[in-house]
């Protein structure tokens, strides 16, 4: 369990083998604040372009503009499983050698490979109104389908 701890600026924490993980520390300043939250990818609520539109809004909004720390953000809250995942994906190169773009393109192209255009120009053309559907939910519908027309 993590400990949040308020550290002074001079005190020198890194001397010798102390580093706040192996303190058990979650450093942090005072008056920092972290805006919304990302949860771990769940591939059968949400696809995983979503998930990577959520990462980008989470670290916009957090201001973290650091590439490597953006990185470090995305592999530590995206869940074990996915974690496990991309680890495979990239091997043997480490992750730290991929940028996060790069990241989330080997995934995407992993869990969602491009979809046949004529599978989906078929399904465009053959979707009709549903009994009881709006017409905002029937054109919802049409415009997801149509992305990969």
């Amino acid at each position: 369990m993590f400990q949040h701890v308020w550290i002074p600026p001079s005190y020198n924490l890194f001397e010798g083998n102390a580093t706040p993980s192996l303190l058990g520390l979650n450093l942090y300043q005072p008056g920092m604040q972290l805006y919304g939250n990302i949860g771990p990818y769940d591939r059968n609520g949400e696809e995983w372009p979503a998930y990577c539109e959520r990462v980008e809004l989470y670290l916009d909004a957090n201001n973290i503009t650091n590439e490597e720390q953006r990185r470090a953000v995305f592999l530590s809250t995206c869940g074990a499983s996915t974690y496990q995942l991309i680890r495979s994906l990239v091997a043997p190169s480490k992750l730290t050698d991929k940028a996060l773009d790069e990241l989330y393109g080997i995934v995407k192209e992993h869990l969602a490979p491009a979809p046949s255009s004529i599978m989906q120009r078929y399904k465009f053309n053959a979707r009709s109104q549903k009994e009881g559907e709006s017409v905002a939910e029937f054109v919802a519908e049409l415009r997801r389908i149509a992305q990969h027309c």
